[in-house]
């Protein structure tokens, strides 16, 4: 059984295809409905001062995940979150929801600034040749929309200046929306409906490689369906909130061709 969520290397060979943009139709969305939640957070109060927060020392049964916070982070957590080497983009800082697999490292951590957040949670095991896999495929989708709960700007008056300072304000509320083919009560997104999910987004480059893998916790979705008249196609599309996404990114090898 695999041990990792993390998808697997990406060959030498294959960095000119991991770097292209992505195609909708491409986005894999699967689903579980075994719990998931946050275990930990500890934030950078400035110079070596942390402060921490545990949730669920017991926890879900699930995989940890270290999960950078809405503020962004400034420094490299060395073997947890690092740039995969074929990233066009090499920078050391990280945005909010970059992940790695594994717990959150003890602090501190070689220079981070005040207000760097990590998260600890824990996501079902993805493991597709178990025999009760965790995650099923909801179907043909036809369409995601994923609203990220990042920080948003907020704008500071002073006097007839409507925006003399501009600082980070609170962050978004995540949404997600999933359109798909209706396939019943039992295989689709209504077998969901209504109860607290996991969302794994596969997020592939020509059919073949995969890339990275997002994960969205606390998602409830309600469903829309629509059945037209006559022989057209029946649909459902699944919307709702969800606290927290982790996004782990294939890692690269040097071997060419695997």
């Amino acid at each position: 059984m695999s041990a990792t969520l993390t998808p697997a290397a990406i060959a030498r060979a294959d960095y000119g295809i991991a770097q292209t943009p992505s195609l909708g139709g491409e986005i894999e969305v699967w689903a579980s409905t075994d719990p998931s939640g946050v275990i930990k957070r500890i934030r950078c109060l400035g110079g070596a001062v942390y402060e921490t927060k545990t949730y669920n020392a017991a926890g879900f049964g699930g995989v940890d995940l270290a999960v950078v916070g809405p503020a962004g982070l400034h420094c490299e957590l060395v073997g947890l979150i690092t740039v995969p080497d074929w990233a066009v983009n090499t920078s050391k800082k990280f945005p909010c929801g970059k992940a790695g697999e594994g717990a959150v490292p003890a602090t501190p951590w070689t220079g981070a600034q005040r207000g760097d957040e990590m998260v600890q949670i824990q996501v079902p095991l993805y493991d597709p040749a178990a025999v009760a896999p965790k995650y099923f495929q909801v179907g043909a989708t036809s369409e995601k929309r994923i609203k990220l709960p990042t920080r948003m700007s907020k704008a500071i008056a002073d006097g007839l200046t409507s925006a003399e300072w501009v600082t980070p304000g609170k962050t978004e509320i995540g949404e997600l929306t999933v359109g798909a083919m209706n396939l019943g009560h039992e295989e689709g997104l209504l077998k969901i409906a209504g109860l607290k999910t996991t969302v794994m987004l596969r997020v592939m480059r020509e059919r073949a490689l995969e890339v990275a893998r997002i994960f969205l916790i606390d998602w409830t979705p309600t469903i829309d369906r629509h059945d037209p008249e006559g022989d057209g196609e029946s649909t459902v599309t699944a919307t709702g909130l969800f606290s927290r996404f982790a996004v782990l990114t294939a890692p690269g090898t040097a071997v060419e061709g695997g």
